[in-house]
């Protein structure tokens, strides 16, 4: 639930800015191949973690991002948000 995203996340200090690459949990099950992350959840499990941490974006000044596109993609766009932020057209903190 939100208390528990919260509580796992409460150890690291405050970012300037910070990321929400969102995929679906089929994509993450999919992309879980290294084992040293063999994260054995069901779609259900990761249904819930995700929809717990988009409850919380908002109030963390999370960017989310769509991870479901190409890689490329991604990084462009992290790059822009950065972008953004550090020229002042966001206020982030």
């Amino acid at each position: 639930d939100k208390d528990w995203v919260m509580s796992i996340n409460s150890i690291f200090p405050k970012a300037d800015i910070g990321f929400y690459i969102d995929i679906s949990p089929n994509e993450s099950i999919k992309r879980n191949i290294n084992t040293n992350f063999n994260i054995e959840a069901t779609t259900e499990d990761l249904e819930k973690v995700r929809n717990s941490y988009l409850q919380i974006l908002e109030e963390n000044n999370l960017i989310t991002i769509n991870g479901m596109q190409p890689i490329d993609d991604i990084f462009k766009e992290v790059i822009v948000e950065i972008e953004k932020v550090r020229q002042g057209y966001v206020k982030r903190i």
